[in-house]
């Protein structure tokens, strides 16, 4: 078997067996080659036999492995030759001992050393004091390396205990004892002991607590070198069951405070301990103490450390929660949000983040704006003042709400709200929303209840229209029959026939307006619309004006026909007539007015247009309401343009205004095309039929209308007698029985109808024609057995031969 020798360290001389496998080298007790060398580590090194070979290896030791004077890497397996040297700390080891000329040599020094000491006795005494002092102090310097090499409480606490036995030969046993303040109580952290456990009596240090106690209260060290010359009764139970012979207990002090105590004792041996051991310990007591501290605070200092690790790791996990939950609240806005970092002075904000919501506004990606100058991706942004409020919100740190505004960039024309705010980090957030839809919707909602207001208006007008229209066409009854009836009378004098001549055109324009005023109102139930060609319309137009208008004014049309479509003649030549003296009217100066006119697909369009005044937004706003006008009192009744947009709706047509001031108006109408189209002949006049002297009872209860309606009955050859009222006219018809009866529809206390009604029970081949001042669609209101035997019904007012028509037809149909 291999022995491996000590050829140098504190044990010289020593030799130990290298065994099969692994021989541990240390100065912990447990390894095989247990070296009490301060500058061996517990657990050092390792012998490794393997195939007749020997390696060393470095456990990881504080100051290393040298072989032949060099250090070996830790964890290296290093073969060792026949004449290799090993140091571990201060022991060198070798496979040789020591050869005897050695041992001579050194035995002659120790025989001179001897000699001369008879001669110097106190020299030499003098001089071993001073070697034990400086060796001791090399001893707790060398400690002291050891102890601040180690920042971990548990191997400090081995490195103590194993420092003691090192430097303390004689003692026998030894511990660390530690103050727990908080119960203030000694608790045991470290021992050893060199004795064999016997009876299990060393498995954990029994030791004095008189002495323990007594250090740590007087702070002071305590020593016994020789308990048996110590009264029995003073020594405690565990020293006399010990049989501890000598006992050293000192405190381990810092700053003041007493937190443990380093306590050792011999079992056996009487003054095992000198002065000059309690010195020692007492100065290891003070090392220890400062590293035991340090250890202790560095240990808090992890616990501290791990703890603040610990809240950082749960601090960013809350972190990160928040980040995930801001970023989803982020991404699902439906408001566009855009985050800026403001370049010096705010010269430019440059993109940092970007959301869904605004890529989905804006058309663009995330990735083509996230680092670029807002002039660089919105350049419209600097016409429309954003970048002058980001450098505002920039600059003041307060926040700026903007009201809706309609917004152009890059192609995209939306209406938008925008909120601009600033981070405590200096970044701008720009928040905004596109409000396009809610905007078109309250448009639609607004434009609905115009047409509603429209709509209650004509509804308003329709009901006067109707009465007013029932009163001026009694008027105008009047006015004609007389008129006419004087035209027959007077048929020579050339004075009497020019006179009523013009009155009987001003009673047609009259019933002209009203019927206007009838159909603009939607009391007009029978429109007559027939197929007709929309240029006739436009051409007739054209003459009209060309003749009336001021030379001023140049007239373009540019007509591509035909242009069927179903319509009333009549109306839409009134629009077209209205439109253009709304023209004129605005070009006081001269202008130039243009209509056009031109089939496009299933529509016809009609635009006329002129570069008068112009019109402000307010005006078109209200331009078809009905009374609206911008003329002076006197000059218009506001009816013109709501009677032209009634009349194109009653043709299934729209129509819209463009105006600009100073520069023109533009209507634009459509009208749908008729499927059908077939120029429509105009009838030839009707010729008046002269009566047989047949009689005509007249009923009506306006006095001058009964008297028109009289003499014009004359004129036309007929028999006539009047009453005016219904239940004359059933007396009167009781006692003559005439040919016919021309009758008013709404008279006071009887009207037409319960008038007829009761003549058709007297007489079942009565023949009535009612008459009236209200629109022809009133029969609709009559009992359907009556209008079977109503011959005829015609509206006021009408002339002879339309007179003469309806009571032939009574008479011979």
């Amino acid at each position: 078997m291999k022995k491996i020798h000590v050829i140098d360290g504190p044990i010289t001389g020593a030799s130990f067996n290298l065994t099969d496998g692994i021989t541990n080298v240390g100065r912990s007790s447990d390894n095989d080659i247990c070296i009490t060398d301060i500058g061996v580590s517990r657990h050092h090194a390792k012998f490794l036999k393997k195939k007749g070979k020997i390696f060393i290896v470095d456990l990881g030791s504080r100051h290393g492995v040298f072989v032949d004077g060099k250090k070996i890497a830790q964890g290296r397996e290093v073969e060792i030759q026949k004449d290799t040297t090993i140091r571990v700390g201060n022991t060198v080891l070798s496979f040789h001992k020591r050869s005897a000329k050695e041992k001579v040599a050194q035995q002659y020094v120790t025989f001179q050393t001897v000699k001369h000491t008879d001669k110097t006795s106190q020299l030499s005494t003098a001089m071993q004091s001073s070697r034990n002092y400086t060796r001791s102090l090399e001893l707790l310097l060398r400690v002291s390396n050891i102890f601040s090499q180690s920042l971990n409480i548990d191997d400090l606490l081995g490195e103590v205990i194993d420092q003691i036995f090192v430097l303390l030969e004689r003692i026998d046993r030894g511990a660390v004892l530690l103050l727990d303040k908080d119960k203030g109580t000694l608790q045991e952290v470290a021992s050893k002991t060199r004795m064999e456990d016997r009876e299990g009596l060393f498995s954990k240090i029994n030791y004095s607590r008189t002495i323990v106690n007594r250090a740590v209260k007087e702070a002071t060290p305590v020593m016994m070198s020789d308990t048996t010359r110590v009264d029995k009764s003073s020594l405690s139970n565990s020293m006399e069951q010990m049989n501890i012979m000598s006992v050293m207990c000192v405190p381990l002090i810092h700053r003041g405070e007493v937190g443990g105590v380093i306590y050792v004792d011999s079992i056996g041996l009487p003054e095992g301990f000198r002065k000059d051991d309690l010195q020692l310990l007492t100065g290891l007591s003070n090392t220890a103490a400062i590293a035991l501290e340090n250890a202790r605070l560095y240990s808090n200092l992890e616990q501290l450390v791990e703890q603040r690790t610990k809240q950082l790791a749960k601090t960013q996990e809350s972190l990160k929660a928040s980040e995930f939950r801001f970023r989803a609240v982020f991404e699902n806005m439906s408001n566009g949000v855009a985050i800026f970092e403001a370049l010096p002075e705010g010269a430019d904000f440059i993109f940092r983040d970007f959301n869904k919501a605004a890529e989905q506004i804006d058309s663009i990606k995330k990735e083509d704006v996230i680092g670029r100058s807002i002039r660089t991706v919105f350049p419209g942004f600097r016409e429309y003042g954003f970048l002058d409020i980001f450098k505002r919100v920039w600059d003041t740190g307060e926040p700026e709400y903007h009201s809706p505004m309609l917004y152009k960039n890059n192609g995209v024309t939306s209406w938008r709200t925008s909120y601009v705010y600033k981070l405590p980090s200096g970044e701008i957030v720009f928040i905004y929303e596109d409000i396009t839809a809610q905007k078109e919707s309250i448009e639609n909602q607004q434009r609905l209840e115009r047409q509603l207001s429209h709509a209650q208006k004509m509804e308003s007008l329709g009901r006067m229209a109707g009465g007013v229209a029932h009163n001026f066409r009694n008027i105008l009854q009047a006015i004609m029959g007389n008129t006419q009836f004087l035209q027959m009378a007077y048929s020579q004098d050339e004075q009497v026939q020019k006179v009523t001549k013009v009155v009987n055109e001003s009673v047609k324009k009259g019933s002209d307006f009203i019927d206007s005023l009838l159909k603009f109102s939607r009391q007009d139930i029978d429109r007559g619309m027939l197929p007709l060609d929309l240029e006739d319309v436009i051409t007739e137009t054209n003459k009209i004006i060309s003749n009336t208008f001021d030379q001023k004014i140049k007239i373009t049309t540019k007509v591509e026909g035909p242009l069927p479509i179903k319509g009333d003649h009549l109306s839409l030549n009134q629009v077209f007539i209205n439109l253009c003296n709304n023209a004129r009217d605005s070009m006081p100066d001269g202008g130039e007015l243009t209509i056009e006119a031109k089939k496009q697909k299933d529509e016809v369009l009609i635009t006329i247009s002129d570069t008068g005044l112009g019109m402000d937004e307010e005006t078109v706003k209200n331009i078809f309401d009905p009374f609206y006008t911008t003329k002076d009192v006197g000059q218009g009744t506001g009816l013109g343009l709501s009677i032209t947009h009634g009349i194109i709706e009653e043709h299934n047509g729209s129509i819209s205004v463009f105006s600009q001031l100073g520069k023109g108006t533009k209507f634009t109408i459509s009208f749908p095309v008729a499927e059908k189209f077939d120029r429509i002949e105009s009838k030839s006049p009707l010729k008046i039929r002269p009566g047989m002297g047949e009689t005509v009872l007249v009923v009506d209860d306006e006095p001058d209308v009964l008297e028109g309606l009289r003499n014009m009955v004359k004129a036309i050859g007929y028999e006539a007698d009047s009453v005016s009222s219904g239940n004359m006219a059933i007396e009167r018809y009781k006692k003559h029985r005439p040919d016919v009866v021309l009758m008013d529809w709404k008279m006071a206390n009887m009207d037409g109808a319960a008038c007829a009604k009761k003549i058709v029970g007297i007489d079942p081949t009565a023949r009535i024609i009612l008459i009236s001042g209200y629109q022809e669609g009133a029969t609709n209101e009559i009992e359907t057995g009556l209008k079977n035997v109503i011959k005829d019904f015609i509206v006021k007012p009408f002339d002879l031969r339309k007179l003469s028509e309806v009571v032939v037809k009574a008479l011979y149909s």
